[in-house]
């Protein structure tokens, strides 16, 4: 009787110290898919960010362009005097 008492108790010892093991696992599988997920936030707002920088560079780019199409025809005027020529004087 003894020895199965023994038996039953070293079982359940074991039984314990698997379900705290297990237990261990399933919070730093808990712990490392939190930790995934904040990461993925931070990227997809850093990729946010510069895709929201390249539009307003490319929206820069292309006010500068043309302003510098209309410097280039002077359909502005005021970029420069108007260049002006004289026939047969």
């Amino acid at each position: 009787m003894a020895s199965i008492r023994k038996r039953e108790e070293a079982s359940k010892a074991k039984c314990a110290a698997l379900e705290k093991e297990l237990e261990e696992k399933v919070r730093q599988a808990d712990e490392s898919e939190k930790r995934f997920n904040e990461e993925r936030l931070a990227m997809l707002a850093e990729r946010s960010a510069l895709e929201r920088e390249r539009q307003e560079v490319l929206r820069e780019k292309t006010a500068l362009q043309k302003n510098e199409q209309l410097a280039i025809i002077n359909k502005g005027g005021a970029v420069r005097p108007p260049i002006k020529f004289s026939f047969g004087k």
